[in-house]
């Protein structure tokens, strides 16, 4: 099925670091790292594996969008 994409779990190659705008750190210094694998739908949809760890004492609203 030309539709069906295979997401690597275990990505070879470096993730993009990133870490929350610093207008809605609460506290700490949490990071994020996305091992980013698709682009569907002229750049709306972005698939990959995500990863996001929380130094202690760190904090930060999670934000959720609807799915369309």
């Amino acid at each position: 099925m030309a539709l069906l994409k295979v997401i690597d779990t275990n990505p070879s190659f470096a993730p993009r670091e990133s870490g929350p705008l610093p207008e809605r750190l609460i506290s700490g210094n949490p990071a994020f790292k996305t091992w980013a694998q698709d682009v569907a739908r002229g750049e709306s949809i972005h698939t990959g594996t995500p990863l996001a760890t929380a130094c202690h004492g760190s904090s930060f609203p999670i934000a959720t969008h609807p799915v369309l």
